[in-house]
């Protein structure tokens, strides 16, 4: 299992806007075949700036998300109203890791 974690910084003015494409992106990742989990927060300190955190069945599930029509359709979208470009990371969740792995963490 892994955990894709995006940092997301929008335009002050396109807030509203950029929410409502949230809420409305939300449910077409959610659904999308290997996604287990689709939580997306705002940052307390910059209401500007959001947060996904999406847990995945396996880095092939990732990336064929990232490969297919959903994230092809929401992906420009997202980016027009960013102030910055994305920060994402790829993260393994050390709890589920197979245990010939969890010993890096430990």
């Amino acid at each position: 299992m892994v955990v894709r974690i995006v940092s997301l910084k929008c335009m002050p003015e396109g807030v509203d806007a950029f929410r409502l494409l949230l809420r409305q992106a939300f449910f077409r990742v959610r659904n999308v075949p290997g996604c287990l989990s689709l939580q997306i927060v705002g940052d307390v300190a910059d209401p500007a700036s959001y947060y996904t955190i999406s847990t995945w069945r396996d880095v092939d599930a990732l990336e064929a998300y990232r490969a297919g029509p959903v994230f092809a359709e929401i992906w420009p979208r997202v980016k027009a109203f960013l102030r910055e470009p994305a920060w994402a990371s790829t993260c393994e969740d050390i709890e589920q890791a197979p245990a010939e792995t969890r010993s890096r963490f430990t």
